[in-house]
């Protein structure tokens, strides 16, 4: 018998333990106590950087995935000084470990103020493989850099959502949002691919820019979407461009790469542009789009000016695809400008379509590589817009339509149905849906966790170490997870997975004799669990009789439970 309770305490020493999302509080602001702080924190955890002003000295770089909080923007007010040894590393920045990229841990930044001086960054996000990391989050800071520099600057596989900031460029050559790529982890890798409408890139939404140049601009294997923004513009000449997307380029000779090339920079893949909105002042936008690579779609956006000529929208192609040389690698997916459609971008009140500027090498041609909005649109060239019935019954193969009347409630702060699908026709007299935006606001914006409701009454009777239960989960978004746990709600870090989302089925066991809560919650994409979870109570006593089983020791004995938690062992 001795034995017997010491296996059962040898196995409860080495049980999983559990380890709460916690919240480390920094002392002060300055980037020593903020340091420290982080240095003391798990994955998951929360820092709190209290209500302070602090200049930095150096780059606060941050490795694991965890929500960097300050007391709000104009109350943790940081200033990177222009001393700071890698102005491009920035005031803040975020280079996940391989374990961070491996779980893809979330991580945000949020409730700053952060002035860089010089030429330094704001918060810059790196990392250099092909496991994309999902979950970054910026939002509710105040930006502004001042020299040759980018308020956020994200480099590489990163996705998430850069959202309602206040961003202000004080220099002549700042930038507002920049997402780059890594050249060749990106085109080289097909999880990487481009896709339209997924969550799958860097979102900028619901952001006030106040800028003197181009706000955006992308390259290298970079992507974005830039949403529901609003901009200010203040600079002294025309804004060109609005929105720039690089295409392939080097200083190559026109016969090898690599060791014969200054430098090699590749293009972007695709961007999404729609809904913005720009007060330009007494300039116009010269272009308003610079597309110089890869895939493109802009709609919904206006530029309101008293300027009243001169505004144009560029296509162009700088530098054959094949010098890199990218047709030897994806013959499918070419970094010049493709797969591309404008519609229902203004100035003022005047349509804005887009204009093939420039090609190097015959690569791209209206109705072909890009398309723009036709008023009277039979479904043989350009776009055409308006109720799904209205769609032409033929096609060719290229053109698109913007049916008004589908795709589902993509933009959830409004009351309709459907905000609009894009469909190609891909065949002769074929339409395909092609594209629905992704959801906004972008999941990762979530606050409000989902509800959980257990099917099965309360208390349940068990006589065996196992009870299925079952129940439903729903979320304003979307649910993405549910899970079990025993004596507490279930979270990121704790708990069993359960099979199913929005209708779940949880497989539970773990219990010990007498009353045991079990607890099940759902997550959605934002992290948000249901707290506290719905619960019921497991009461579990064994069935009269005698169960025989064999001893660590010699001979056996035999269990006889008595149905009240007590055991008495009889050896025989």
């Amino acid at each position: 018998m001795s034995r017997f309770i010491f296996l059962i305490l040898f196995l409860a020493c080495f049980a999983p333990l559990q380890v709460e999302a916690a919240t480390v509080n920094a002392e002060s602001a300055s980037l020593a106590h903020v340091s420290a702080a982080i240095a003391a924190a798990n994955p998951g955890d929360t820092v709190v950087v209290p209500i302070g002003t602090a200049t930095w000295e150096e780059t606060l770089v941050i490795t694991r995935g965890i929500v960097l909080q300050g007391a709000g923007a104009g109350q943790t007010v940081i200033t990177g000084a222009a001393a700071i040894s890698t102005p491009t590393y920035g005031v803040i920045r975020y280079a996940p470990s391989a374990a961070a990229i491996t779980a893809d841990d979330p991580f945000r930044i949020t409730g700053f103020t952060i002035s860089a001086l010089g030429d330094v960054y704001g918060i810059t996000v790196y990392q250099n493989t092909s496991t994309p990391i999902t979950k970054v989050r910026i939002d509710n800071n105040s930006l502004s850099v001042a020299g040759n520099a980018r308020n956020v600057y994200i480099v590489g596989s990163v996705y998430g959502v850069v959202d309602s900031n206040t961003i202000t460029e004080t220099g002549t050559g700042s930038k507002a949002i920049d997402t780059y790529g890594n050249n060749t982890t990106q085109w080289e890798s097909p999880a990487l691919a481009f896709e339209y409408g997924t969550r799958n890139n860097m979102y900028s939404e619901d952001n006030t820019i106040n800028h003197q140049t181009t706000p955006h601009s992308s390259g290298q294997g970079g992507r974005y979407v830039v949403r529901y923004n609003t901009y200010n513009y203040s600079g002294t000449s025309h804004l060109s461009p609005w929105y720039d997307a690089h295409g392939n380029q080097h200083n190559c000779p026109p016969d090898g790469i690599g060791d014969d090339c200054t430098y090699e920079n590749w293009g972007t893949m695709g961007v999404e542009i729609y809904g913005n909105a720009i007060d330009a002042g007494a300039k116009t936008v010269a272009p308003m789009f610079d597309i110089r690579g890869g895939q493109a779609i802009a709609f919904n956006n206006h530029v309101t000016t008293s300027y009243l000529s001169g505004e144009s929208s560029h296509i162009r192609e700088e530098v054959a695809d094949d010098s890199n040389p990218i047709l030897e690698r994806h013959p499918s997916a070419p970094m010049h400008v493709n797969n591309a459609y404008f519609w229902a971008n203004y100035v003022n009140e005047d349509l804005l379509p887009v204009a093939e500027s420039s090609d190097c090498c015959d690569a791209i041609a209206e109705n072909s590589e890009f398309y723009n909005y036709t008023a009277t649109f039979d479904g043989t060239v350009g776009i055409g817009s308006g109720l799904y019935a209205d769609m032409p019954a033929t096609c060719t193969v290229g053109v698109a339509y913007w049916a008004t009347d589908k795709g589902g409630n993509w933009h959830l702060t409004n009351e309709t149905e459907n905000d609009g699908t894009l469909y190609k026709c891909t065949e002769i007299n074929t339409w395909t849906d092609y594209y629905t935006p992704y959801t906004y606001p972008h999941p990762l914006r979530d606050a409000t966790a989902p509800e959980s409701t257990i099917t099965q009454s309360d208390p349940q009777a068990i006589t065996s170490d196992a009870l299925t239960l079952t129940g439903t989960c729903t979320d304003v978004v979307g649910v993405t997870s549910a899970k079990y746990r025993l004596s507490s709600s279930p979270d990121g870090s704790d708990g069993t997975a359960c099979t199913g989302t929005t209708s779940w089925t949880c497989n539970t066991g773990g219990y010990s004799i007498g009353a045991n809560d079990v607890y099940v919650g759902c997550a959605d994409a934002a992290g948000n669990w249901t707290s506290p979870a719905p619960h019921i109570t497991a009461n579990f006593s064994y069935p009269s009789g005698a169960i025989a089983f064999s001893s660590p020791g010699t001979g056996a004995i035999t269990m006889t439970p008595n149905n009240a938690g007590a055991i008495t062992i009889t050896p025989y």
